[in-house]
């Protein structure tokens, strides 16, 4: 249970983090990206101004050094787009510039920018580019270009620190999972156990929790209620023992069915009648346990009406005893169907119902003979 606890919590914690850096990552990367790029685009468009725009061709002669100093790509374009210089590549093997997005705005705005990938270098390219003006004839285009590796880097690095605070954080979130893991099971362990000890049968007191929160009051519930369910025992017991008083006390023998039809209780007194014959009945139906059509058709009768049913019933081959039988419901189980079939022995009256028949029919014969000889 500890573990599993903790792992949810740990886990919760863990998300959160997570879920936590998505965002700052969705947010974050644009904005670092946006703002580096708007550094390094003031930092070409400062080159470019600086730059000597009067006499082009002769810029062109200084075009590596201007190149190095500027930390970029340095392209010189007529007005008509053809690059007649450039610090990099073969000037022979590159195409009109003239339709280029940096190109087009500057034409229109005196300055462009563009950023594209390149698929040479894999990264992508920062292009910026300032009219060259004789008057207010333009005369040509001043192009600088520089690879954003300073973006890609400073953004790598944000990402290693964010790794970095991620695992850090992680640790920490592991141990303040484990504190409240550990705060959080203790109070439930305790109930677990004593719970566990309740549900064994073994003897349990009170659960005492040093807590203030909902552990407590569960805790007080649990209590409350193993009281109650003590005290509905021992009253239970009492009222069991009650009636085993009375059913040991009473001549009957009584037998009780469930809604099953079979038997769940027997009387001492019953048992000891007909344990001989018929053994343990618990459990078996009547007709299994007995044998006897007419107590079934008396148990059925009683299950068709709901009427209380008494019969005289013979049971048994070896010894046959004679039984009156009462068939009656339980009260008391609204939710159950139970009957009770009481059984009285009423074997030795009926046998002495037939000595005082004999006798009575011996003393009429023996008086009459005696009579019919005076009166003959």
């Amino acid at each position: 249970m500890k573990k599993n606890l903790f792992y949810k919590i740990f886990f919760s914690y863990l998300v959160i983090i997570c879920i936590s850096f998505f965002l700052l990552d969705m947010f974050m990367r644009n904005e670092i990206k946006e703002i580096l790029t708007s550094k390094i685009e003031t930092e070409l468009f400062s080159y470019a101004q600086l730059i000597d725009l009067s006499s082009p061709r002769k810029t062109s002669n200084q075009l590596e050094q201007v190149a190095k100093i500027s930390n970029s790509r340095v392209t010189l374009i007529d007005a008509q787009g053809k690059v007649f210089a450039d610090s990099e590549k073969d000037i022979a093997n590159l195409e009109n510039h003239f339709n280029r997005p940096e190109v087009q705005e500057a034409r229109l705005r005196g300055t462009g920018k563009s950023v594209r990938f390149s698929n040479s270098l894999g990264i992508d390219m920062l292009y910026v580019a300032v009219t060259i003006k004789d008057g207010a004839r333009t005369t040509g285009y001043v192009r600088l270009a520089r690879p954003l590796h300073d973006v890609q880097n400073v953004i790598d690095k944000v990402y290693q620190y964010i790794l970095l605070s991620l695992f850090i954080v992680a640790i920490i979130s592991l141990m303040i999972a484990l504190f409240f893991s550990y705060r959080l099971a203790a109070p439930i362990r305790s109930m677990e156990k004593f719970t566990e000890r309740l549900r064994q049968g073994k003897q349990v007191g009170t659960i005492i929790l040093d807590t203030a929160d909902e552990t407590k009051k569960l805790a007080d519930n649990i209590n409350f209620l193993v009281e109650e369910l003590k005290s509905k025992i021992r009253i239970a017991n009492e009222e069991k023992s009650k009636l085993m008083t009375a059913f040991t006390s009473m001549n009957e023998g009584v037998l009780i069915t469930n809604e099953q039809d079979l038997i769940e209780f027997i009387s001492p007194v019953l048992s000891n009648m007909l344990a001989i014959q018929y053994g343990d009945v618990n459990g078996k139906t009547l007709m299994e346990s007995f044998r006897s059509v007419d107590l079934q058709k008396a148990f059925l009768e009683f299950k068709e009406t709901r009427v209380n049913v008494s019969r005289e019933i013979t049971m048994g081959t070896v010894e046959p005893i004679i039984l009156s039988v009462s068939i009656s419901t339980v009260h008391g189980h609204p939710d159950e169907e139970k009957t009770m079939i009481v059984f009285h022995d009423v074997t030795r009256l009926k046998k002495l119902e037939q000595i005082r028949v004999d006798f009575v029919a011996n003393v009429t014969h023996e008086i009459k003979t005696p009579l019919t000889a005076i009166i003959g």
